[in-house]
């Protein structure tokens, strides 16, 4: 029997020939473009010594966190630190062949052409862990052919020179998670307020689908997306053997509790972690930002705290005995309609908060009380006994009668600013004054408390540090010693008249300006 004239024995033997050639030219052309490619390609050595980019952080003395800078918010786990839940959520969803291939998947890159090929777009992503550690510290996020074969070439590189659990360390670390959380660590902190290891399953799966769009699975942006998202990568972990059916059950039901979470500051102390930060600025530049360092301070909360309630109550009380200066703005005057509550608190939301002081507005005012809204929403009542102070301001020296009652002080439609006093709310004003406080240990020298104003909101100009004081007084011991080497003794007797010398030049007497 014969097949087109030929016997199936050498149409068998063309048939390997011409695959022998396919793979052999398929070999070549892979080489050539390695060779051509690598000049171009960064040494992934380099990722043995990484140092991934975490925040400045500055400390008080007793070790509690005051201020953090960077633009990235990363806290660093180790592999062991992270649960194998949150790690098989990874691999089951991004890369679940990660420990049979070596940088690239073939069958992964198969199935994702052929997906591709009949459903006519790309739903699925065929880059492994490996390739995307590889893009993430070495490549820019084009789409581009050319991006891609160096991210394959590099991901082959890094398999061969790390291995499995510090690709994944790294990778775990390294990943962009959305509002400014790069890694798994700052990701539980960002979104739950938590640790890695105190996530539940669901959030873990919440976590872990992210990477594939950030921005679009992000529970703080749509939750719908996040739970959707979620639930997929719930369903992978299922059927890759990593949960069972219980716990797919119980995850999935679980709903998503995600929060934005700023950094846990355990107190503030502005003024002093901007001198830290200029500081450290001018000494690492840039890198102060990024290499994680750790400033610790010689002030305690105790004290810290202490002097700024002093320069606040002073201030305040110092510009509540000149009187008061009427409302910060009005918004509608007796008589007019109301503004709605949603307008009054998309106002008050704008407006910023000084200290103590937040911003209101008046919506009832009787002669006993007045009722005014805050931008949470909520509403305090003012009472005669918190604006009992609010004489009228006239001139630095000179106030107005004392008010008898409260519509004597405000009315309908004022925005005014309000602070609590004990249980009560008070009528108050953003002062116009301003302080500064240092305190110094005698022994050491060290700053134990710096408040450089009123508010680092209001004005982030350091008192303390950058005003220029009036001479005054000082200037008196450095004359009198200028006179003593003059020969001039405390018995001395000096003519205490005006001093003019004649100026030829200008043809007038010259006297010293006082």
């Amino acid at each position: 029997m014969t097949l087109n004239g030929k016997s199936p024995v050498k149409f068998v033997k063309y048939l390997l020939i011409l695959a022998v050639c396919c793979i052999l030219l398929g070999a070549g052309s892979i080489y050539g473009l390695y060779r051509y490619i690598e000049p171009q390609l960064p040494d992934v050595a380099t990722l043995k010594d990484v140092r991934l980019q975490i925040p400045m952080q500055v400390y008080s003395a007793d070790g509690e966190l005051i201020a953090q800078y960077g633009e990235k918010r990363r806290i660093p786990v180790t592999l062991d630190q992270i649960p194998p839940e949150m790690i098989n959520a990874f691999i089951a969803t991004e890369d679940s062949r990660f420990y049979e291939h070596h940088g690239i998947d073939p069958v992964g890159i198969f199935r994702a052409a052929s997906v591709a090929l009949f459903s006519g777009h790309a739903s699925q992503g065929a880059s492994t862990i490996t390739q995307q550690l590889a893009r993430n510290f070495f490549l820019s996020p084009e789409r581009t052919l050319m991006r891609k074969i160096k991210e394959a070439f590099l991901a082959i590189r890094i398999e061969q020179l790390l291995n499995k659990n510090e690709i994944l360390e790294l990778y775990l670390n390294k990943i962009y998670l959305g509002y400014r959380a790069y890694g798994v660590g700052a990701a539980a902190q960002v979104y739950f307020g938590k640790t890695v290891d105190q996530l539940s399953l669901s959030e873990m799966a919440v976590i872990a689908g992210l990477p594939k769009a950030p921005s679009t699975f992000n529970p703080l942006y749509s939750m719908d997306r996040a739970v959707a998202r979620r639930n997929v990568v719930l369903s992978r972990m299922l059927s890759e053997g990593y949960i069972t059916q219980a716990q797919y059950d119980q995850a999935r039901s679980e709903p998503i509790d995600a929060n934005y979470h700023a950094p846990e500051i355990a107190f503030s102390a502005p003024y002093l972690s901007e001198m830290v930060r200029q500081e450290m600025y001018n000494r690492y530049g840039e890198s102060a930002y990024e290499d994680g360092y750790r400033i610790y301070t010689t002030i305690t909360r105790k004290v810290q705290q202490a002097a700024q309630q002093a320069v606040r109550n002073n201030v305040l009380d110092y510009d509540m005995r000149h009187g008061y200066r009427g409302p910060a703005n009005v918004l509608w005057k007796v008589g007019e309609t109301a503004w709605d509550s949603k307008k009054i608190t998309d106002t008050l939301k704008a407006l910023p908060t000084y200290g103590p002081l937040l911003p209101a507005v008046v919506t009832s005012a009787n002669p006993q009380e007045a009722t005014a809204a805050l931008a949470d929403g909520t509403s305090v009542s003012l009472h005669m006994e918190g604006m009992r102070w609010a004489r009228p301001y006239r001139s630095d020296t000179q106030q107005g009668p004392t008010p008898r009652k409260v519509t004597d002080v405000v009315q309908t439609g004022q925005q005014i600013w309000v602070r609590q006093v004990d249980n009560d709310w008070w009528l108050a004003q953003v002062p116009e004054v301003n302080s500064a406080l240092v305190s110094l240990n005698p022994q050491t020298g060290a700053v134990m408390a710096l408040v450089g104003g009123f508010d680092f909101n209001q004005s982030k100009f350091n008192r303390a540090t950058q005003a220029l004081r009036q001479v005054g007084s000082n200037i008196k011991p450095f004359l009198y010693t200028a006179a003593m080497d003059k020969g001039l003794t405390l018995a001395s007797m000096l003519n205490d008249v005006p001093i003019s010398r004649w100026d030829a030049g200008a043809g007038s007497d010259w006297r010293p300006k006082t």
